[in-house]
């Protein structure tokens, strides 16, 4: 959205921006400059946006397989795999075919890795994360977005669960009704006219859910500010309902298909995380599915004095450190290992939002996983928090010219020195919501590739907190 428009959207003292809208999958807007409205310090208006809708997404794949008919059956672009050992006799193009089926991270896009927007996750009616919804460490909050789930409930399974349930909305009457229900064909008296739709799906349907709530929290208590509403969605969000573990089928066929190494599904197995704040945070549900009832209880406690809100009086600051890494023998990370650097932050603030950004030289950045650790505490021997910024197998691949071979992509942003002053390849994670920003923070970096070698050049540690 332009500058012009959030400036509009002061002068008009409008409240709540829906941005039910993002970039295509491998599109990497990450990698530039984000000027957006990153540097402001109070904001007065809310802003909701969609994670996206590619947990799986086939656009390389269409764009390989049209390219590549003559060598594709068409039997195997709806497989059902059977078994593991099935995966293993596909044809060569077949496999590149969905070797392209790629989860691409929400981090990835620049304005959904601002601390200064409200990133919205999409649920299936099952609890399971929606097929398309996009997922990462900027999510903040879930909410339901009809459609089917991203995997089936089997960790066996390798099929996407064939239920689907849509989100009933208002529409525009148009011509040609839509669906194949009889109710979007106008065929049922609630719906003559045809101003509801019944099939829909997407976190653009969960997003205005997520607007709804908060609309709904700022007429329960006017004076909460942006950093409130964060605050009450996330100290109410039910994650009791959620599954922990829902493994993308893509995910599933790479690791079986995949060229990476054998740790590969390690952090993909990752779950729930408790941080050492006590708040627990999943990169696919953010802190969970919104609760309305106790979203709306807590705002009415903090109106009335029994619940203090921790922003009162207080800005969010945002303090930063970096480190170019010219060590060489430090930097280096060989094929199928890791390497972990260390940054000190000297200012202790209560953290709101950590953004993280790493140069990394890599000619193959879909074998790249990020994680980044919270300070540990050295009085109590508590561990830090581990993060989940970039997982391996992600969406950094990008076809030929000619869109008939799959290639390697080199990771974007690898020059310290040349993008060290922009926002260039910056990631934000809420991980750490609470904790305390004092101490040695550490970033891990892993080569999953089997014949590359990667180099870490150095990175940047950005925190927002009060």
């Amino acid at each position: 959205m332009d500058l012009k428009l959030y400036s509009h959207v002061e002068n008009n003292k409008i409240q709540i921006i829906n941005e039910s809208y993002g970039t295509a999958a491998y599109s990497y807007t990450f990698s530039h400059n984000n000027s957006d409205f990153i540097g402001m310090s109070e904001i007065n208006f809310i802003t909701v946006k969609a994670s996206g809708n590619q947990t799986c997404s086939t656009d390389l794949a269409n764009k390989f397989y049209n390219k590549n008919k003559s060598s594709i059956d068409a039997k195997f672009l709806n497989f059902n795999f059977h078994n593991n050992e099935s995966l293993k006799e596909l044809p060569h193009n077949v496999k590149n075919y969905y070797k392209s089926i790629r989860p691409h991270i929400s981090t990835m896009e620049k304005t959904a890795s601002n601390p200064y927007r409200i990133l919205v996750a999409g649920i299936s009616h099952k609890g399971v994360i929606n097929n398309t919804s996009t997922f990462g460490s900027n999510i903040w909050i879930s909410g339901f977005s009809g459609g089917s789930s991203s995997t089936t409930l089997s960790k066996d399974s390798l099929n996407i669960d064939p239920k689907y349930v849509g989100i009933l909305t208002t529409t525009i009457p148009i011509n040609r009704p839509y669906g194949g229900t009889y109710f979007n064909k106008r065929l049922l008296p609630e719906n003559r006219e045809g101003y509801y739709n019944t099939e829909l799906s997407g976190t653009s349907f969960a997003t205005p859910m997520i607007s709804g709530v908060i609309a709904l929290l700022l007429e329960a208590n006017p004076n909460l500010s942006y950093w409130d509403v964060k605050y009450i969605l996330a100290k109410t969000a039910n994650r009791n309902k959620l599954v922990s573990d829902p493994l993308p089928s893509c995910i599933k066929i790479l690791s079986i298909i995949g060229d990476f190494s054998s740790d590969f599904l390690d952090l993909w197995k990752t779950g729930w995380v408790e941080n050492k704040a006590g708040n627990f945070f999943h990169n696919y549900y953010g802190f969970g599915l919104v609760d309305t009832d106790r979203a709306i209880e807590m705002a009415l406690n903090i109106k009335n004095g029994v619940t203090p809100s921790p922003y009162q009086g207080k800005k969010v600051q945002r303090i930063q450190n970096s480190l170019e890494i010219q060590n060489n023998s430090n930097q280096i990370i060989p094929p199928n290992s890791s390497i972990t650097s260390e940054l000190v932050i000297t200012e202790n603030i209560n953290i709101d939002g950590v953004r993280v950004t790493p140069y990394i030289l890599a000619a193959k950045a879909d074998s790249i996983s990020i994680q980044l650790v919270s300070p540990d505490e050295t009085t109590s021997q508590q561990r830090g928090t581990h993060s989940t910024i970039l997982y391996p197998g992600n969406s950094m691949i990008q076809l030929s010219e000619d869109e008939s071979v799959i290639e390697d992509m080199p990771y974007p942003v690898d020059d310290y020195k040349k993008d060290l002053n922009d926002n260039s390849g910056a990631y934000l994670t809420n991980a750490f919501f609470e904790e305390r920003s004092k101490g040695k923070w550490k970033i891990i970096i892993t080569n999953h590739s089997l014949d590359k070698t990667f180099y870490l050049e150095g990175w940047k540690l950005e925190i927002y907190g009060h």
